[in-house]
């Protein structure tokens, strides 16, 4: 299964947290995933605004906590690679370089008007209840 989906619809990149069963929370892999997929739609062109959902019924339950039992001091390599990863994800997300929604979208899916895309400034974050 593919942690993370990618669509474009016009100007637009859909990008959805795959991982309905865990209410898509962040492992090594969906966060490495969002992080190149983030870097990708900075440099194409033809992708004005990335918003950003998750499947099935949550939007992103965070961290995924069953990950961690493995993030030992003996195993410091991983421990840094994740928190690197991490890092890396919070500032993207932080200070976008393309307009960003967040959005918790319910079971009908994504719902957005892609002509809207030009006009969210470049670097703006939207998220819920803003």
């Amino acid at each position: 299964m593919n942690e993370l989906l990618t669509e474009d619809r016009g100007a637009v990149r859909i990008l959805t947290m795959n991982r309905p069963q865990k209410r898509n929370a962040l492992n090594t892999a969906l966060t490495r995933a969002l992080l190149e997929s983030l870097r990708a739609a900075d440099v194409a062109e033809s992708v004005a605004c990335v918003l950003l959902t998750g499947a099935g019924q949550g939007f992103c339950a965070g961290a995924d906590l069953s990950e961690f039992k493995d993030l030992v001091p003996g195993q410091q390599q991983r421990v840094e690679e994740r928190a690197e990863l991490t890092m890396q994800l919070q500032r993207r997300l932080a200070a976008p370089s393309k307009a960003a929604i967040a959005a918790g979208l319910g079971p009908n899916g994504v719902s957005f008007d892609d002509s809207l895309a030009g006009t969210i400034p470049p670097g703006t974050l939207l998220s819920p209840g803003t």
